[in-house]
């Protein structure tokens, strides 16, 4: 199994699969709007974070 890397946009290419069981997922940037429009505490504490990872993947 290979890890998901990059950033492609959501339905764009074949969902993932894991142990013959495909998934959906987001890209880190929505997924930072998501929490960010949910705004549970669980989610807020999380932001940061995201956001840094987020800063580190632009760098690189």
């Amino acid at each position: 199994m290979r890890p998901v890397t990059g950033r492609v946009p959501l339905g764009s290419h074949e969902p993932p699969t894991a142990f013959g069981v495909a998934f959906r997922c987001v890209d880190l940037p929505t997924l930072i709007r998501l929490k960010r429009t949910a705004g549970r505490p669980k989610d807020l504490e999380s932001l940061a974070e995201l956001e840094a990872l987020l800063g580190e993947c632009d760098r690189a």
